[in-house]
């Protein structure tokens, strides 16, 4: 263990990652980075590249483009179509981004934010099946079932569900969507619709307050009823008691099993 340590401070003080088996998001890696490691597969839904000790999907982009002589975004590829080949890998970047930043040639400037749509080849290669905007990417690769991966000790996802559970409560659902609570982001959590907590699908989803969640969770026999989840719901209530008392329709409840719970004790 001592050696282990010495090994992570080191690693700290050269500036060198240790893979850690978390799904990344990141963008403009150099694609040719990856060929010349041997850490690229090209299967049979997309591009793979070996990060962080696990296999990640990824796209590939042309990051430097004429975009005003073309008049339109480069196109971002899954598959080995035509277009690679003819342009060459060691061309493009490697990314999993909703947007990315493209260098226009024409103009000598950075362009940011940019989202792409899928190449024509690739899409029809793919069976017109594929993603068709970088942004559809992203989400295809976290809001979707996990019934092949690893899960954590919790059952959820252990690669991705950090990354769902935060662009879902950024992008889609930014408030409780029961009693309507969006003061403190910590304070808000991802519940699984129908309790199974590989499935990420988007419509399986739903933004809640530490409130609502614990009570979505009383009739199951879930690590929502142990003692830390008792604690953290009645710090969550002491510190927001004004706001859930006019908006949340479970608090008064809640609040009379805790004073019976108390008594009783």
């Amino acid at each position: 263990m001592a050696e282990l340590y010495a090994f992570q401070r080191l690693a700290k003080k050269l500036n060198i990652k240790i893979g850690n088996g978390d799904y990344e998001v990141s963008h403009e890696d150099n694609f040719s980075r990856y060929l010349n490691n041997n850490n690229t597969q090209w299967r049979s839904d997309g591009i793979y590249i070996f990060k962080n000790g696990i296999w990640q999907k990824r796209y590939i982009y042309l990051n430097r483009y004429k975009i005003n002589t073309y008049n339109k975004y480069p196109k971002f590829h899954l598959v080995r179509c035509e277009k690679i080949q003819e342009i060459g890998f060691y061309h493009y970047s490697v990314a999993n981004t909703e947007l990315v930043d493209v260098f226009n040639i024409d103009t000598n400037n950075k362009e940011k934010d940019i989202k792409l749509e899928i190449c024509q080849y690739c899409f029809h290669q793919l069976n017109n099946s594929a993603p068709k905007t970088t942004e559809e990417f992203l989400d295809s690769e976290l809001f979707r079932e996990y019934n092949n991966d690893p899960l954590d000790m919790y059952k959820y996802p252990k690669h991705n569900w950090k990354l769902i559970s935060q662009r879902f409560r950024e992008k889609y659902q930014s408030c409780c969507q029961e009693c309507g609570y969006a003061e403190k982001k910590s304070n808000l959590e991802v519940h699984h619709i129908n309790k199974i907590k590989t499935d990420c699908k988007l419509e399986n989803l739903k933004t809640l307050c530490k409130l609502c969640h614990y009570v979505a969770h009383i009739k199951d026999k879930s690590n929502m009823h142990r003692r830390a989840s008792q604690s953290k719901v009645k710090s969550f209530i002491k510190e927001n008691f004004k706001y859930l008392e006019a908006n949340n329709k479970y608090f008064q409840e809640i609040l009379k099993a805790q004073k019976s719970k108390n008594n009783a004790n």
